[in-house]
């Protein structure tokens, strides 16, 4: 059994995130926050492209969602808001 020592457990993960508006601005804070790394987005928000720019992350349309080579193009962990990463 392992015991918790205190200290924040974290995984060192690389996403793509999806996201809009407040949920997705806080999504992305709190995945930023544990620590991972976003290495590109999609936002159809005005204000999470905003922060994304500022934590200079890649930004792609939102409708490049529908093209799969993108996806492995990136090879990475993708979280979608609402859902556990």
């Amino acid at each position: 059994m392992e015991v918790n020592s205190g200290k924040k457990q974290t995984r060192d993960m690389e996403i793509t995130y999806i996201g809009g508006s407040q949920a997705g601005i806080i999504g992305l804070l709190t995945i930023l926050g544990a620590g991972h790394r976003v290495v590109s987005a999609m936002s159809y928000d005005k204000l999470l492209t905003k922060i994304l720019s500022h934590f200079e992350i890649p930004i792609y349309p939102y409708y490049a969602l529908v093209i799969l080579e993108l996806l492995d193009y990136l090879n990475v962990e993708m979280c979608m808001t609402g859902n556990t990463c």
